[in-house]
Order: C-alpha cells, then structure tokens, then sequence
C-alpha cells in the first residue's frame, strides 16, 4: 500500500534548525492551531501544500549528500498518519527532528521511540492558551501531557521553544513558562526565538521583530526562573546557547 503525506515544501540544507547540524527541512501541510503569529501560515488549512507518495520525498531527501539530519516541522506533523512511515525511514539513515504543538500526545508517545529530538512549541503563558492558539479548552491539557512524555524520555533530546512577539509575548509569558519548566525538572534546553514580520505572517507586519540584545535579556530572565540550559535563536546568528 502507498503512503502520501501533504507537504508545503523542502528546504534543501539548513544549519540553524538542528543545532550543529546540516539538515534538510520538511514542512508537513495542515494545523490544528491557528495562532496570529504563524509565520507558516498558509500551511494552516488541511487541504495546503501538495499531496506526494512518501517515497517520492524520501528519494529526494536521500540524494542530497550534505546533510546528516532532517528535520520535520509544519503545520503541525503529528497530524499526518503517514508521519510514523516517514519517521522510520529517515532514521535509518539520518538523525531525525520533529516540531510539534504538543497537542496529539498519544502521536507523542509513539514519536518518543522512534526520532532523535522532538522541539515542542509552549507558545505563551497558560492562562491565554486558548486565545492564543484560537482552539478548545482542553488543548492545555493535551500539550502538558505531551511535555510529561518527551521530558519523562531518556532516549530523545528535547527542545522548548517559545517565538518572542512584541507587544503579545514578552517578558511575563518567559517568566511564567520557565517557572513552569524549572519546576517540572526540564532536562533539555529552552530556547527563544525571534518573531520575524515577513513570510506567511498576517495582521502582524507592522510589528517589529525583536533584537538580539532583547531576546539575550529575556534569556537571563528564564536563567533566573532557574531554567538550566536556555539559547536563542536569531537570523542575525542563528542558535546560541547562552547558558
């Protein structure tokens, strides 16, 4: 039987989405979150991107001799069946990536044994989950478990990541987030990105993305919340790790 997944495109070679590594970017077509600041926003509706057999994509990603990884992101990926398929593929041969909104944590408990590194998405502090993510109460509840599932793993490496956006996530939703991860013993490394204005993005263009020297300053106070390991990840430098 033939796998297919929907995809919005492939990047061929990215050094700044694995951290110390060359990869190739697959973005996975359709979302259950419909957050204002999407930067890959026309990847929203289930029906984007373009529907291909799966091993039409992984004949692509296999004859590209300069990575060593792929990293899979979105949409949201858990949302695609054939996810699994791909994922077991691509770890035979390469060191393999997942982004997800936490949102399919049953999804999560399968991906947890089968990939290298999951990097979830806690977008904002919990209290505005709903509005930010523009979907049901109980979505909160779904990403906590994911969170308990990829951190409760000793066999996957694990990023959190939050995208800093001025004027709608700041300095109180860092706070809230990193006391949230310093008490739940978070092993892996928390990492803040910076909002960019172009691409995909809606009602947000007029805002300007935050410096470096900003998202530096924030990463000191998740430092302080007693998060151990936090970076940030910049167009300016990509991924630094500042503690």
């Amino acid at each position: 039987m033939k796998h297919y997944l929907r995809i919005g495109g492939v990047v061929e070679l990215s050094t700044v989405d694995i951290p110390q590594r060359a990869c190739s970017v697959v973005f996975l077509a359709g979302c259950n979150f419909d957050c204002v600041f999407c930067q890959n926003s026309t990847l929203i509706p289930v029906n984007s991107g373009e529907l291909i057999e799966l091993t039409k994509l992984l004949n692509v990603i296999y004859k590209n001799i300069l990575i060593d990884s792929v990293s899979i992101t979105g949409g949201e990926p858990l949302l695609q069946p054939t996810l699994i398929p791909l994922c077991q593929e691509l770890k035979k041969s390469f060191y393999v990536s997942v982004d997800t909104n936490g949102s399919l944590p049953r999804v999560t408990s399968e991906l947890v044994n089968i990939v290298d590194r999951i990097a979830l998405d806690l977008k904002c502090e919990f209290s505005r989950y709903t509005s930010i993510t523009q979907t049901s109460s109980n979505t909160l509840e779904n990403v906590m478990q994911s969170f308990n599932i990829i951190n409760s793993s000793s066999v996957v490496d694990f990023e959190v990541r939050t995208t800093v956006v001025p004027e709608l996530i700041m300095k109180d939703d860092i706070e809230a987030i990193s006391r949230f991860l310093a008490s739940h013993s978070f092993r892996g490394v928390y990492v803040l990105q910076q909002f960019w204005n172009e691409g995909d993005v809606r009602e947000l263009k007029n805002i300007t993305s935050p410096t470096r020297n900003k998202l530096i300053e924030l990463a000191e106070v998740s430092i302080n919340q007693g998060v151990q390991k936090v970076a940030i990840r910049t167009r300016e430098k990509g991924y630094e790790l500042i503690s």
